[in-house]
Formats: C-alpha cells, structure tokens, sequence
C-alpha cells in the first residue's frame, strides 16, 4: 500500500507581508481600484491603448471616435490617475482622541 503524500501549500501571497510578490498585488489592486473610479469614456481608452496595446489610430477606429478625442479621453485618464495617486500619498491628519 502506497503512503499518501503531503502536499505543503504555502500561505497566499497576500498572507506574506513584506514579500515583493505581496507588494505587487496590493499595488495591483490599488491600480485596479483607481481605474474603476473613472468613467466608462476614459477608463476605456486608457485600457485599449494600454492594455490592448492598440496604436492610437487602432483605439480611436474603434471607439468610432476623432483621433483628437481620443487623444483627450487619454490625457484625461492619466491625469486623473495622477491625481488618485497624489491623493493617496498625501498625509492624512489624525483625529485627535
């Protein structure tokens, strides 16, 4: 008779804190948080041109728009990205006990 084998799981990743692999998926999850809080304009944009990694003409044929709006549904996106960012890097005051 053959004696079961054990199998060790490690822990997930989001249990391992100061693990770089851990760094990376709470720096994920805040990326993926951010972009949810665009609109639907620009949060698709952004991905077509990013994630897709379509060419500009590429995105803007289908998004069935002017190249110049995509061009601002873009600077749009990232710069209100920078500024979630911004803002989840500015100290937050303590309320006071």
């Amino acid at each position: 008779m053959r004696k079961a084998r054990v199998v060790r799981r490690k822990a997930p990743l989001r249990a391992r804190a100061g693990c770089p692999a851990s760094d990376t998926i709470l720096l994920f999850a805040k990326t993926r948080e951010r972009l949810a809080r665009l609109t639907d304009e620009l949060r698709i944009a952004l991905a077509l041109v990013v994630v897709d990694e379509l060419s500009y003409d590429e995105a803007a044929a289908r998004l069935n728009i002017p190249m110049t709006a995509l061009y601002a549904r873009l600077a749009a996106a990232r710069e209100a990205v920078r500024a979630m960012i911004a803002d989840d890097e500015r100290p937050r005051a303590v309320a006071a006990e």
